[in-house]
């Protein structure tokens, strides 16, 4: 009888610490990091799937940065080409910086941040990219590029 009773102990304490360790990496979002890993581990052209998914996190620049994973993941820099294109064929078959430049703002917008546009030109040519801030800091988004910092207080 006595050692059913350490076994059961041990089984109890075992579940127990299993139990704490699933609540702290829950607390501190290990878990939403491991799920976003998975799903945006496979190709994604829908734009408010990939947002859905990096909103999964508390963290905005994990948010930021878990979209631009995704875009690396199809960009395709084509030709100019005149006209707007929609945001889901752009991550399909590809598009110009002003292309990459109306997703940022759209993820932006959707993950409650505020977008700036920067258009650039030199020589005659022309650039746009994003800067996308947020309460604590600020990422450059630059069709499937993202840098990101936040801000010192002080």
């Amino acid at each position: 009888m006595d050692k059913e009773k350490l076994t059961l102990s041990i089984i109890m304490i075992a579940i127990g610490a299993l139990a704490g360790i699933f609540y702290m990496a829950n607390y501190y979002g290990v878990i939403d990091e491991i799920r976003m890993d998975f799903k945006i581990g496979e190709k994604i052209t829908d734009v408010d799937e990939i947002i859905d998914i990096c909103r999964e996190s508390s963290d905005s620049i994990k948010q930021l940065t878990c979209v631009n994973t995704q875009i690396e993941k199809v960009h395709n820099y084509t030709k100019a080409h005149i006209g707007v294109q929609d945001m889901d064929y752009t991550l399909e078959n590809g598009g110009v910086c002003k292309d990459y430049a109306k997703i940022w703002a759209y993820v932006a917008d959707e993950l409650g941040y505020e977008n700036e546009y920067i258009l650039t030109q030199h020589d005659g040519f022309k650039h746009v990219f994003n800067v996308i801030s947020f309460g604590d800091g600020y990422c450059v988004a630059d069709q499937s590029d993202i840098k990101c910092k936040r801000l010192q207080a002080g």
